[in-house]
């Protein structure tokens, strides 16, 4: 059996790619948007750019090394915050549906 060499340097990409979408799901919530035409998959799509290009950009700095599990971890981050901001969304689009303050047949965002 291989194994996989977690470390605790993964956990902080983890988080930290979590918290870059949690400030995108705060700043919803003020009432602040990045893009004007559908924020979250141009969100998601600059995210996941910037998750990639970080390490891939380290192929070319001296002391540094490419590292797929710091991708993975990167990734993995950005996917739980996605998570979290679409079933955040949606529960938040049940309740305003349930609590009777939308109108019948209205679309709401």
């Amino acid at each position: 059996m291989g194994s996989i060499d977690l470390r605790l340097d993964h956990l902080l990409h983890v988080i930290t790619y979590f918290i870059i979408c949690m400030y995108y799901l705060f700043g919803r919530r003020k009432g602040y948007l990045l893009f004007e035409r559908k924020p979250l998959i141009k969100f998601i799509l600059a995210v996941l750019l910037l998750a990639t290009v970080t390490e891939f950009l380290q192929l070319f700095v001296p002391m540094r090394v490419f590292n797929l599990y710091d991708l993975i971890s990167n990734l993995t981050g950005v996917g739980l915050g996605v998570f979290i901001i679409i079933v955040t969304q949606w529960r938040s689009k049940l309740s305003f549906r349930v609590s009777g303050k939308g109108h019948r047949g209205a679309k709401v965002n």
